[in-house]
């Protein structure tokens, strides 16, 4: 039976694992992007699902994680549909299915400064825009 080095359970135990090697921004522009979990979160008027991405391209940046916060208020409608559309899955479907099938998305993502919780006043990354990974929309992905 498979067990963990002992170099691995330090990092488990420390909880090394939980937010990965770097999290530092990445620079504005495209990216290819792999859902890879969706965690539901409680919000303080609306609850939500924090939706976690590697990056797959630009090379330079593959491997590298990225996160959106999709709520559930009806202001936010916009942002599913942009989701939903961008991998082909119905309005009804669950985020789990994307994650299982390790769907992809062109997404834009610019800059910004963390406006409150831990890390207020950091720059951050925010995902504006979800695409379909089509050819025409991997070419803005620059490699």
């Amino acid at each position: 039976m498979a067990k963990m080095t002992p170099e691995q359970q330090g990092i488990y135990e420390r909880g090394e694992d939980q937010d990965g090697p770097d999290r530092s921004p990445v620079p504005e522009g495209y990216y290819l992007l792999k859902v890879i979990s969706d965690d539901e979160y409680k919000g303080e008027e609306y609850d939500g699902v924090n939706l976690k991405f590697e990056v797959q391209s630009p090379r330079g940046y593959k491997g590298k994680w990225l996160w959106d916060r999709m709520s559930y208020s009806p202001k936010a409608v916009f942002r599913w549909r942009m989701l939903f559309e961008a991998t082909g899955y119905e309005h009804d479907s669950d985020t789990a299915e994307l994650v299982e099938a390790g769907e992809l998305v062109v997404a834009f993502v610019s800059q910004g400064i963390q406006e409150k919780g831990k890390n207020k006043g950091q720059v951050v990354n925010n995902i504006d825009e979800y695409f379909e990974p089509s050819d025409e929309n991997r070419a803005l992905v620059n490699d």
